[in-house]
């Protein structure tokens, strides 16, 4: 079975939480993302490290703060 990339992972989690994501709990989020990352394969994402970094990049990124990230590491080099 091939993986889906991020961009997939997310719209699959958006997909599977009916594109509700802002009175979505934080614990919801999570459990739709685990769900997500276990139908995928239990290997399939690499080391438990690495599947719980996607897992937070995936949270980061449906509750937008993958966007907050970036213009304040941008700040910060400015």
């Amino acid at each position: 079975m091939e993986l889906p990339g991020r961009r997939e992972l997310r719209e699959q989690i958006l997909h599977q939480m009916d594109g509700r994501t802002s009175y979505v709990s934080d614990a919801d989020v999570y459990r739709e993302i685990d769900k997500a990352i276990l139908r995928s394969g239990h290997s399939g994402y690499g080391t438990l490290s690495e599947k719980e970094e996607l897992r937070r990049q995936m949270f980061s990124s449906i509750r937008g703060f993958d966007v907050l990230e970036t213009a304040v590491s941008v700040r910060l080099w400015l």
